[in-house]
């Protein structure tokens, strides 16, 4: 989450994401039935969002599918809106929040490229 890198360093904050989709879409509750049991049990909070409104018989969506290989490719986690540009380096262990955005590559060494986008350049 974004206050995860409000130090500059990623600090973790314990928060997990539940993943409602599966390959063919919105996971069916009848296959899932603890899934079920844990979003029913948070149903006032999580159907008080928009996306929830938008379309009630889905109402435990996320606004994004998970992109699950995203999670074990290091990336820089960058906050949407700041005044500072300050990318994070995550190595590869979490999924960024959909209020960051990432930048990933094959080609640049993500320590070099995070230290550029620091520098004035």
């Amino acid at each position: 989450m974004a206050a995860d890198t409000l130090t500059g360093r990623l600090e973790w904050s314990g928060h997990y994401l539940v993943d409602p989709w599966d390959v063919d879409g919105l996971v069916n509750f009848a296959l899932h039935p603890r899934l079920r049991d844990y979003l029913e049990s948070h149903r006032d909070l999580v159907g008080k969002r928009g996306t929830a409104k938008k379309n009630p018989r889905g109402w435990y969506k996320t606004i994004d599918r998970v992109t699950h290989s995203l999670t074990s490719k290091p990336k820089l986690l960058i906050h949407d809106v700041k005044n500072v540009f300050n990318p994070v380096l995550d190595d590869g262990r979490y999924y960024a929040h959909h209020n960051l955005y990432y930048i990933s590559s094959d080609a640049w060494n993500l320590e070099v490229l995070g230290g550029l986008l620091l520098s004035s350049i």
